[in-house]
Parts: C-alpha cells; structure tokens; sequence
C-alpha cells in the first residue's frame, strides 16, 4: 500500500485501472489546465492581441514541467488554487508568464478540465463496453444451441440456451452503451469565459470586437478537440457553418433530406499514388447529400430520385461566396441552370 495514514478509496486502489487512475490523476489535471491556458494564448495570439510566437513555444514546451511543491506554497500563501500554478506555470516560463490566462476565469481550467476529464473517462468505458459485447456475442454464438432450464417467477419453466441467455446480457449492455455514447455527444465545453462567466474582459482586450470574442471561443474548441458531434471533426468550420445554412434552408422548405458524413479517409503509402479521390452515396429513396475527405480534397456529392433544384443550386452557390477552388459536376440533363 502506498499511504498506510489516511483514507484511500478503494474505488481507485482495488477497482480502477491504471488508465482510470492517470485520467483523474494531478498529472492528468494540471497538464490539462496547461494545454487549455497554451490553447487561449495561441488564439489569442492569432486574433492580434500581444502575445508572441515564441511565448506559446515556451508554454507548450513546459506542459508537464510540473513543480507540484511550488504550487503548494504558493496556494499556502495566496489561497487560490489556480493562481498558485499560473504563479507555478509563470516562473517554468519566464517570458511568457505576463500573458498566462490572460482574460480568463478560473472556470476556464477548472470547468473545462472537468468536461474533459469526464469526456476521456467515458470514452475508456466506451471502449472497454465494445470489448465485452464483441466477446459476448462470440459466447453467445459459441452456445447457441447448448440447452439450459429458464425459470419464471423463481419455477423452472421450459428449456432454453445458453447463447439465447447471453443475448439478453448482450443487449442490456448495447443499451448501456447508447446511454454513454449519448453522454459523451452531449459534453460541451464551458468556453473561454471571463469573470463571473461574462465576456467583459475580453470586451476590453479587444476594445468591443465581438466577432473576434467569438472567434476566441471557436478557436479554443477546435484545439482541445470536443466537438459536440465527433465525426465531424474533420470538416473545416466554413463547411459547417454552410452545412447548417442548408439545413435552415431544406426546413424553411418543408423537404426532407438525408446528409452523410464518412470523415477523412486514408489509405496505404503503396496504394496512395493510385488514388485519385473518393465519392459515395447511400442507397436511400430520398434526396442526399454525403460528404468524405481524401488528402486536401472534400467532396460533396448530392443524389436522389428528384431533379437537383433550388436546394442544391444554394448551397454550392453559398461554397462560391467564399472563392473555395472547387470543381462541380453534374450528369443532371434538365434544361434549367
């Protein structure tokens, strides 16, 4: 045992995995508020406010330099947890210790942390759950057809299987699995908040451009990757932003449309030269658009049994807008343009 003096639960000692462990771990923690205050400044940076290049060089290359003694003190001193490692984080990184957590809130670390904690703890469980069913159900084939007596209301009933008998832990676990995959879709950051959860210090940092505040707040979402919705991690923001555009727009319409999102696809160094580009469409009676990445091409493809008419036409003339270098072609025969 490692600590023979004070509690330790035995949720952590006897019960969770190492990996378990580490995720809700100080290390975890605190690496964490770091990769959250290196997020806030490289945006920060880019969006034109005083902060170098160089000075988020050094957070990152500080990440796990930890000085846990330190923070103690300090916390000693000035009784504020997160004050005490931005003191800590500052004196790792001397250059840049004037522009750590600069606009922020404590929530900013404190909150977002938790979510992210939270986030990679389900995706474990995740895991391990997929396990389990895959091996379950080779149980249950395996015993399909070895017989065993059912009960009801505590009697012995009639015969059934073993492998009908691991069906249904099967699919109390895929239940379970849904219920966590529905969690994790749902985390949403807290976002790069001010004091007391508002935006007046960043108000202040960029004299009232609120389109560059909220440009803050995508830029920190996109670098600590938790996307409300995961497989859409690979589509650039313009592309989203359009995507629901035209969601708006087949609504407003009272048309039914079904999109499809594979994500970026790789494929091996020796078959990679061979391949050009990638398309697909689902086999689905209505109108659709699917979408896939290959290398630095995406492409769009929209299907269905209708002719391609105002719905269509919108959205690759909203893509023009934006100058994108894109190609459009159609085997579509109808006379109007």
């Amino acid at each position: 045992m490692s600590n023979t003096n004070s509690y330790e639960s035995p949720f952590c000692t006897r019960y969770a995995s190492e990996e378990m462990q580490y995720i809700f771990s100080a290390d975890k923690k605190f690496t964490t508020w770091r990769r959250l205050w290196v997020a806030l400044a490289r945006a920060e940076m880019k969006l034109g406010l005083p902060v170098t290049e160089a000075q988020v060089k050094q957070l990152e290359e500080n990440i796990n330099n930890i000085d846990y003694d330190m923070a103690a003190a300090r916390e000693k001193e000035v009784r504020h947890d997160v004050m005490a490692h931005v003191y800590t984080y500052g004196q790792a990184c001397p250059d840049a210790k004037g522009i750590i957590h600069l606009g922020a809130t404590s929530c900013y670390v404190g909150d977002n942390t938790d979510v992210i904690i939270m986030r990679d703890a389900l995706q474990v469980i995740r895991r391990k759950l997929i396990n389990v069913i895959a091996q379950l159900s080779d149980f249950a084939m395996k015993y399909k057809d070895m017989p065993a007596l059912a009960y009801t209301h505590l009697q012995p009933a009639q015969l059934t299987t073993v492998g009908k008998r691991a069906t249904l832990w099967t699919n109390e676990l895929l239940m379970d699995l849904k219920e966590i995959e529905r969690r994790i879709s749902d985390l949403q950051l807290l976002g790069s908040k001010g004091t007391t959860g508002t935006q007046a210090s960043f108000m202040e940092l960029f004299e009232g451009d609120t389109d560059k505040i909220k440009q803050l707040e995508k830029m920190i979402a996109g670098q600590v990757s938790l996307e409300k919705h995961m497989a859409a991690r690979a589509i650039p923001l313009i592309f989203k932003d359009i995507g629901m555009e035209l969601s708006g727009l087949i609504a407003g319409a009272r048309q039914t449309m079904y999109f499809s999102n594979i994500g970026r696809i790789t494929m091996p160094k020796a078959l990679a030269p061979s391949v050009c580009q990638f398309d697909f469409f689902i086999g689905c009676a209505g109108r659709q658009i699917c979408m896939c990445s290959y290398e630095d091409h995406m492409m769009v493809t929209c299907a269905g049994s209708s002719s391609p008419k105002d719905t269509e036409r919108a959205f690759f003339r909203r893509l023009a807008e934006f100058d994108s270098d894109m190609i459009i072609n159609t085997n579509y025969s109808g006379k109007e343009d």
